[in-house]
């Protein structure tokens, strides 16, 4: 019988309680960790989302959406009760970092700016004035549907002359987009510099999932895998000792739900337009969720 899936995240948490190594981080949090790890989703018959601890729907769907958008303003997601950015762009984290031009909630030059206008000007810091960007989120739409063979299409999030203007450097940096021709399937690798395995991963493969089913959806694809690599990929001290990673270690994964997409797409901007209330997981019933405490 084939093993579920999911089990490709369940070892690597084990790995890591097993043989990885202490050490401290910029948190101040400590974690365990171990380099380099793999694992790989087909998007063919199911959706992606871990099942031995409900993921937070709403929360992957809304902050993949404001990625797309190019919005940096993350008291946007909180008006959706979506409050992951909260820690990472209070008012004391902001000014910690010296970002004291950025309103409370602002992500800077993170994530969403690079996406949509790589490198160039954010209209709250004066030192990025005058700089053009690029819109790497079009360009990944246009070539989809004028040259899908291409070998090129990435977006970057790591942009080191504007790295000291984002709230938080980029930890999911980069995403290579890849068209089988003869499955007419669109494939996705991304590549994660920082992985917090716990709390993080289950988001942000099924947000790497997401991305890849409506970019498929846009170019007239089918969508076919994701695959993900992780270079400093650890647990934090917290989760270990609470007990959290061992409760879900002792889960049976359950079925992959499906995804529904309720709006037909055919460009970026049917994608900006699109609600939670568009895209719907079909059977997914999990366990429940595991509390845990973000490291900030």
């Amino acid at each position: 019988m084939e093993q579920h899936p999911e089990h490709q995240y369940l070892d690597l948490l084990r790995d890591i309680l097993d043989k990885g190594t202490d050490k401290g981080d910029r948190t101040g949090t400590g974690n365990r960790y171990i380099f380099s790890q793999h694992m790989r989703f087909s998007l063919r018959d199911y959706f992606p989302i871990l099942t031995t601890k409900r993921v937070y729907w709403r929360g992957v769907v809304e902050e993949l959406l404001f990625f797309l958008r190019g919005d940096t303003n993350s008291k946007h997601l909180e008006e959706k009760k979506v409050k992951i950015w909260m820690g990472n762009t209070s008012r004391e984290f902001l000014d910690k970092k010296g970002l004291t031009m950025l309103p409370e909630g602002d992500i800077g030059t993170s994530y969403s700016h690079q996406w949509r206008n790589f490198g160039g000007e954010h209209p709250l810091i004066p030192e990025t004035k005058g700089m053009k960007g690029f819109d790497q989120v079009q360009y990944i739409i246009d070539m989809l549907k004028t040259n899908p063979l291409d070998r090129r299409m990435i977006i970057s999030g790591w942009a080191p002359n504007q790295m000291h203007h984002m709230a938080l450097p980029p930890c999911h940096v980069a995403y290579f987009f890849n068209v089988n021709p003869k499955t007419n399937e669109l494939n996705c690798h991304m590549t994660q510099r920082s992985c917090d395995t716990f709390l993080g991963v289950p988001f942000n493969i099924s947000s790497m999932a997401l991305m890849t089913c409506l970019f498929a959806r846009v170019a007239g694809m089918n969508a076919g895998e994701i695959s993900w690599l992780g270079v400093d990929v650890h647990l934090y001290r917290d989760h270990i000792e609470s007990g959290a990673v061992e409760e879900q270690l002792s889960r049976e994964p359950r079925p992959f739900p499906t995804l529904d997409i309720k709006k037909e797409l055919n460009s970026l901007e049917d994608i900006e337009a699109l609600t939670y209330e568009d895209l719907k997981l079909v059977g997914y019933k999990p366990h429940k969720s595991i509390k845990a405490k973000m490291a900030v």
